[in-house]
């Protein structure tokens, strides 16, 4: 099972199964969880090229990718130092979720985000 950190009410993140609802978007009718590939996960994709993310300066040095959502919450990517993600180490990307109000949500390393939601039960139905 994947995970991923959420926010509990006290204000520490705890370890919780991995939820779309909390670290994908919608995009032309399609659920992204990995803006570096295309809805169909057979290409590459720019997260600034294709899904609108923008470059954020946070501060002190630090920098994201960020795409805001219709709900004034916003997807961020970064690496684990707080910098630009590289595309070309996806086991340093980070992805997370920040509410409207500007706190995170929500967060996990990409490689740990799974490309589509895992049947819990894989038996064939006849």
């Amino acid at each position: 099972m994947s995970m991923m950190k959420a926010d509990v009410p006290n204000g520490f993140f705890h370890e919780a199964p991995y939820d779309q609802e909390v670290l994908a978007f919608e995009f032309e009718g399609d659920t992204i969880r990995n803006p570096y590939l295309s809805p169909c996960g057979r290409f590459d994709a720019d997260p600034v090229k294709d899904y609108g993310f923008e470059l954020h300066h946070s501060g002190g040095g630090c920098m994201a990718l960020v795409k805001r959502l219709e709900d004034g919450s916003s997807i961020w990517l970064t690496d684990s130092d707080a910098g630009l993600p590289d595309p070309n180490d996806p086991d340093d990307i980070i992805i997370g979720r920040f509410n409207a109000e500007g706190e995170q949500v929500a967060y996990a390393n990409l490689r740990d985000v799974p490309f589509y939601d895992q049947d819990p039960d894989p038996t064939p139905s006849l």
